[in-house]
């Protein structure tokens, strides 16, 4: 058995598991709260969704309906665009972005999927948080 599948068993009984890592892959797939420690000082603490809710750098936004014509137009408002058979994938960066693109999407009565923050990675919080390599730093979480 391997550790996660422990520690998630450990967890879903209610067992506080503290759990010191440097793959920040397993922290941020195990751990419910996290610490993050840097050369022995406690950098951040707090519920890993808090955390990583923090920054948000963009949507994701997926619309059905779009044509050929209408690219030119919605390029404008993002900042990557990506056909995927009859959905576009799109990518924003800004609040005015997003709401450019929505108010486009709804006048030409597009369906709208999915609209979806697009937040750092643990291990880019982390490495912004310490300003150095993930891994040759300590960090500490708890499942």
């Amino acid at each position: 058995m391997d550790i996660r599948r422990i520690i998630s068993s450990l967890k879903a009984r209610g067992v506080t598991v503290f759990f010191s890592s440097h793959i920040l892959p397993d922290v941020e797939a195990i751990c419910d709260r996290v610490a993050i420690l840097n050369k022995g000082r406690l950098q951040e603490i707090g519920a890993l969704e808090e955390i990583l809710k923090v920054r948000i750098e963009g949507h994701e936004v997926i619309l059905t309906g779009w044509t050929e014509e209408m690219l030119d137009s919605i390029r404008k408002s993002c900042k990557e665009l990506r056909p995927m058979g009859d959905r576009l994938h799109l990518r924003v960066n800004s609040p005015e972005q997003l709401e450019d693109l929505l108010l486009f999407a709804f006048a030409r009565k597009l369906e709208l999927i999915s609209v979806n923050p697009i937040r750092p990675s643990l291990e880019e919080y982390f490495q912004s948080a310490v300003g150095t390599a993930a891994g040759s730093e300590e960090t500490a979480g708890e499942g």
